[in-house]
């Protein structure tokens, strides 16, 4: 009997998702990380497939800031 997970990547038009299946037949949607507002990090279990590039004044300095990245040029998530 194997006791390997697999890992599943959707990578949608609209959405993507990150799923895991463990060998005893579990199923489990792992949340991704992203910003959901200007300053709000959240995970969550879809990601836009999209990609904003925003000004550089129209948010608040530092409130598109991620954890491994301070000023992200451009922005994915909700």
């Amino acid at each position: 009997m194997s006791t390997a997970s697999v890992l599943g990547i959707d990578l949608g038009t609209t959405n993507c998702a990150v799923a895991r299946a463990g060998a005893d037949g579990s199923v489990a949607v792992l949340p991704i990380p992203q910003l959901t507002g200007p300053g709000e990090l959240r995970a969550e279990p879809l990601f836009p497939s999209s990609l904003y590039l925003h000004g550089p004044t129209e948010f608040a300095p530092g409130s598109t800031g991620l954890p491994w990245d301070d000023a992200p040029r451009y922005i994915l998530g909700e």
